[in-house]
């Protein structure tokens, strides 16, 4: 049943990564459908949403874009405690950003163990230059989900959030994780213990 707003679920999708690799980007791509060459650096947190059909089925989508800086480290943690799925980018023309998903991958951990985690390879219209093979063992060896994407010619931008809400929503089905919201109209996803989200997430 949809609520007030048009739609019948709800995520809570958070993006991660270095500066620069592209997670403005790929969100004003895919919530404005829009690509500047040049994007103002993130400070802190930008927040984004769009509702979606999938197979019939209509999901908001709520997304926060963190800062890559290690300034706002304390800031980003908040949210990633409050993300169903939690997307790390990194730039395929740059190894630095590929080295550095280990170390956003165990802070996203330490704080968010229920998480669906996927690894994004944007700017796949540059050239190439973090290994396939590297990739490939990389998600193998953590058991995640990859997608690469180009927020500069759309590639895979929307295919991104659609494999995402289907994960999320076999997770429903799978433990049983269904809650009402205020409306009482609306079903949200939670697999966190409800007591610690903030009311202003």
């Amino acid at each position: 049943m949809l609520n007030t707003e048009g739609y019948n679920y709800l995520f809570k999708i958070v993006l991660a990564g270095n500066t620069a690799v592209g997670k403005t980007s790929i969100t004003n791509k895919f919530v404005d459908d829009i690509f500047h060459k040049t994007v103002n650096t993130t400070i802190g947190v930008d927040f984004k949403a769009k509702i979606i059909d999938v197979d019939g089925i209509k999901y908001k989508i709520k997304i926060w874009d963190t800062a890559g800086q290690e300034r706002f480290r304390s800031i980003t943690k908040s949210y990633y405690k409050q993300g169903d799925a939690i997307l790390i980018i990194f730039d395929v023309s740059n190894y630095e950003s590929f080295h550095d998903l280990d170390r956003w991958l165990n802070e996203i951990r330490e704080v968010n163990d229920t998480a669906s985690i996927f690894i994004i390879g944007n700017k796949a219209d540059l050239k190439k230059i973090v290994n396939q093979k590297d990739i490939d063992e990389y998600i193998n060896n953590n058991n995640l989900n990859y997608i690469e994407c180009s927020a500069k010619t759309s590639e895979n931008i929307t295919h991104i959030f659609e494999e995402v809400i289907k994960v999320l929503y076999e997770k429903i089905t799978e433990y049983n994780t269904l809650i009402n919201s205020d409306s009482g109209n609306n079903i949200r996803f939670n697999l966190i213990n409800q007591e610690k989200r903030s009311c202003c997430f």
